[in-house]
């Protein structure tokens, strides 16, 4: 009788490890809702090092923070020469009071929407891989659209959206 209840007391035990391992390794999202003003982007390599461009801007919402950006310049153009679009990829740190969260950023701007009707517009898609305190491990996705109005193109303002998860 002792022996048995021994092994079902370790089998308790064995299956409550189990259970703590996999409530650890469960992940806790969040979505994301942030409005970005007051973006200056920067260009050169006074500015970015030898990246073609960064930027940063103040974040509301979901992380109160700040983003920061760089990146290279890829020039696309269509089968006629004309270049309408920008396409570019570079990474992405959005810093919070929990910690920083890391992206790979892949974006494109359409100069189209400038001429056709005065807002310059920019898409960005924003893969989560990582960041440091609250957010290590993290991982999503982040969408996010810029405007810049004539005459002057910054400061911009922007919306992000997404869903950003972590382990608990």
């Amino acid at each position: 009788m002792k022996r048995q209840f021994g092994v079902i007391a370790m089998l308790f035990a064995v299956c409550a490890l189990f259970m703590a391992e996999n409530a650890v390794a469960q992940m806790k999202c969040k979505m994301v809702n942030d409005h970005m003003s007051d973006y200056i982007e920067y260009a050169g390599e006074e500015a970015c090092g030898y990246l073609g461009y960064c930027g940063e801007g103040r974040l509301v919402g979901t992380f109160n923070g700040r983003l920061f950006v760089s990146g290279l310049w890829l020039d696309y153009r269509n089968p006629y020469g004309e270049s309408h679009s920008l396409v570019y990829r570079g990474q992405a740190t959005i810093e919070t009071m929990h910690g920083e969260i890391f992206t790979t950023t892949t974006g494109i701007n359409y100069w189209e929407t400038y001429s056709a009707g005065g807002v310059f517009t920019n898409v960005e898609a924003h893969a989560v891989t990582g960041g440091t305190d609250h957010y290590e491990g993290a991982t999503g996705y982040i969408l996010m659209f810029y405007e810049y109005f004539p005459p002057y193109f910054f400061p911009a303002t922007g919306k992000m959206t997404g869903e950003i998860c972590w382990p608990n």
